[in-house]
């Protein structure tokens, strides 16, 4: 605690009505910017979603905009307020917002997404959205703290500590973010979504101006008094309690991205899935920020060391995730939240007087911008794994708490000094694991047991000093994790290794089996024969066997040496079902993956199978329009193996797209196979609302074929009539296409990914 001597007034208090009504205003603002703001997240994802697929590296970038904006915002809140004073301020912030209006409807502008840089899709894609929608974003995040610092000068008996407020913004934020995929996106369109932001931006006009009408009524004008404000640290240690608000923000940031991303790419690569680390990461603020907190700071500190405990011990056991994916992201879930939580309430207890609560925000928004640039830009550049996600979260439980009683120069040392010794037991106990091969299976497990156990116990007696425990999880999950590789459950070796904007990418080479495989995420997206004499044969989805077979069995004299389009290259192992002399043009948007496909130490495919393969980068949607109209045989839609799905390659738009590519007696093929979602009425309905007929297959491998040799593929097929189809008409493992009537058709405008998950997995 310290005394603000800065000129405060003291004036008889206003009534309990003018009380209310000023607290309502302000709450009510409030409420509706984070509303907005939390709106125009998704709507914007979903818009630029046709300009470069469906990765969730786009929801990333949109992160960082919209952090950079928030960083903006309360950059003009804090400086403005200061340079000119908080009258002026007010009257030039509520003549950019009136000058806003005049260009209503707010949207992302289509002719800035028409021509994307796949080489440079983060700076194209932040380009983009400032020159569309930077404005009308940096107003709405700078209400936050514009209207606290209002709130503050007025005669309201809250004024003195206005912290309060901000938990109306985020109780607003939790309210759009769910409220868009539950209710928003399946029953409005794109279009419609877009202009009732406008009107809600029209809304938060009208709102900010009563509140300076309010205040201007409102407003101290009497004698000065100094008073007390809690929290406030004295000026000697502020810069240091800058540089500690910075790294307290960054780490939740950085957590919120690295979690989201390590969960849905090796874990459970669930759409949508993006909605519970975010929802997580506002309750923490609503829950630090909150004038009785639920769970008390010191049960928080204490909850996270039992939680990081857990996944540190889990990353030197990767089978644990592996065989319950459930428990796997519930305890990533768990120890993000109770990790961002004592973040949180560090800085809440931290936190200034009103004097510094524009700088205190403008801190916290820069720490959240600098997480959010780490992990979109910096670290893809840094490493070729997810190893950013592991070290925020180790140096997050370096920012924990200080023992009261500090600590001697031994206990520094032993700072450093232990966690190196668990390092080298744990190192020890790894390499001796083999060897547990040799003794009984009951035996084996309880040594196991009592290792990973004293493991754990080590790392709980680090957590009360903050450095050693911090060092001790990232020894675990940053060091040791890596002596255990995932390869292991491809039974085979690493071979390359590389991360995009789009992903990460590996190949392994399985000895046992055979056969290289390459790998996005934790989806297979190709599979290859390592001998030679079997090199071309198809594996995986699209063994002979199964419905690939099927469909280029019958459409053998349809194709012939006719043009085919493939969207998705993976490996490229479609190719091997071609004829010689034809052309293949297979449409990819990730630069690298054609690199691979290329590269003769781990693909063949591209070089040896029969017709030409011309591969064309960049979004499908975009790229297959300087295709001449009308002239293919066969489209495939290939888009679909990987568990993040580009739905914009299923909407009524997209399928008018590919018919004017195809010839009068073309086909065009889906490939739908996904673990969490079901396609296939959804395609039903475009097929009826296009006017097309088709069948969908059943198949499944006979026997106890590996997975990589053989697995089950879903896939639809499509026709403006049914001769196109030829034998399929007649297999029996080939269906009438399934239709949902209660359900609207998916327009580039309307798409329910909540209609279509699989709940049962």
């Amino acid at each position: 605690m310290s005394i603000d001597t800065s000129p405060r007034v003291s004036v008889m208090p206003i009534s309990v009505a003018r009380q209310n009504i000023l607290q309502f205003v302000f709450l009510a603002a409030l409420a509706c910017s984070a509303l907005l703001m939390f709106l125009v997240q998704p709507m914007v994802g979903k818009t630029v979603l046709p300009a470069l697929g469906g990765t969730p590296q786009v929801w990333n970038t949109c992160m960082v905009f919209f952090q950079a904006m928030l960083f903006l915002g309360y950059l003009h809140a804090h400086y403005t307020g200061l340079l000119i004073g908080l009258r002026r301020q007010a009257v030039v912030h509520l003549a950019i917002a009136l000058a806003v209006l005049l260009f209503l409807p707010i949207g992302v502008s289509g002719a800035r997404l028409a021509t994307p840089d796949a080489e440079h899709p983060v700076f194209w894609l932040m380009q983009a959205l400032f020159l569309s929608i930077g404005v009308p974003v940096l107003l709405i995040a700078a209400t936050a703290p514009l209207l606290q610092k209002w709130f503050a000068q007025s005669r309201h008996p809250a004024a003195r500590d206005p912290y309060f407020l901000y938990v109306a913004s985020n109780v607003g934020s939790l309210v759009a973010l769910i409220a868009y995929p539950t209710v928003v996106e399946p029953n409005t369109d794109l279009d419609q979504q877009w202009i009732w932001l406008s009107a809600g931006f029209a809304l938060l006009v009208s709102l900010l101006i009563t509140c300076a009408l309010l205040l201007r009524r409102e407003q101290s004008v009497a004698t000065v008094a100094p008073i007390v404000e809690h929290g406030y640290a004295a000026d000697g240690v502020m810069q240091a309690q800058r540089v500690r608000w910075l790294f307290l923000s960054f780490a939740p940031s950085s957590l919120l991205l690295g979690v989201t991303t390590f969960i849905t790419t090796d874990i459970a690569p669930v759409p949508l899935f993006w909605v519970v680390p975010l929802a997580l990461y506002l309750v923490t603020f609503i829950m630090a920020f909150a004038a009785q907190p639920l769970i008390r700071p010191a049960l928080a500190v204490r909850v996270q060391a039992f939680a990081v405990t857990l996944l540190a011990v889990m990353a030197l056991v990767p089978g644990i995730a592996r065989s319950s994916v459930s428990m796997s992201v519930v305890m990533h879930l768990l120890a993000f939240f109770f990790t961002a939580l004592v973040c949180h309430g560090e800085l809440v207890r931290t936190r200034p007087g009103a004097r510094h609560l524009t700088e205190f925000y403008l801190w916290l928004s820069l720490g959240g911008l600098l997480g959010g640039v780490f992990n979109a830009l910096i670290a893809p550049l840094l490493f070729s794994q997810l190893f950013e996600y592991p070290l925020v979260l180790a140096l997050a439980c370096a920012l924990r708490p200080r023992p009261a009683s500090g600590g001697s120069k031994r206990q520094d040392w032993l700072d450093a000094a232990l966690p190196m010794l668990l390092l080298l037991f744990t190192f020890g106990a790894l390499k001796a694991s083999p060897m547990l091969g040799q003794v009984a299976p009951i035996l084996a497990i309880a040594l196991l047991a009592v290792a990973l156990i004293g493991v754990a116990v080590a790392l709980l007696n680090f957590s009360p000093r903050p450095v050693r425990f911090a060092l001790g999880v990232a020894v675990l999950m940053c060091v040791l994790s890596g002596q255990v590789s995932i390869s292991r459950s491809w039974g085979g070796a690493e071979e390359f290794s590389a991360r995009t904007f789009f992903g990460i990418y590996k190949v392994y080479s399985d000895s046992a089996l055979g056969l290289r495989v390459f790998v996005h995420g934790s989806t297979v997206h190709g599979v290859q024969y390592i001998d030679p004499e079997k090199s071309t044969q198809p594996a995986m989805y699209y063994h002979q066997e199964g419905p690939f077979g099927d469909l280029f069995a019958a459409t053998a004299s349809l194709v012939g040496n006719r043009p085919v389009a493939v969207v998705g290259l993976g490996a490229g192992g479609l190719a091997c079902y071609g004829t010689k002399g034809s052309a293949w043009t297979f449409y990819e948007i990730d630069p690298l993956v054609e690199k691979v496909a290329r590269d003769d130490r781990f693909f063949t495919f591209l070089r040896d199978c029969p017709p030409t393969s011309n591969v064309v980068i960049g979004d499908a949607r975009l790229t297959l329009r300087d295709a001449p109209d009308h002239s293919l045989a066969l489209i495939v839609i290939d888009a679909f193996t990987s568990d993040s799905i580009p739905t914009h390659l299923l909407t009524r738009e997209a399928i008018a797209g590919y018919r004017k590519k195809l010839a009068p007696d073309g086909v065009l093929a889906m490939h739908i196979s996904n673990r969490h979602l079901k396609l296939a009425p959804v395609i039903g309905n475009l097929a009826r609302d296009a006017g097309l007929v088709g069948r969908v297959s059943l198949a499944r491998p006979t026997g106890d074929s590996n997975l990589l040799i053989a697995s089950p593929a879903e896939l639809m097929v499509l026709a403006a009539h049914e001769a196109a189809l030829g034998q399929l008409l007649k297999n029996p493992a080939w269906v009438p296409l399934p239709m949902d009537h209660t359900e609207r058709v998916w327009t580039d405008g309307y798409v329910n990914i909540l209609r279509a998950l699989s709940w049962s997995g």
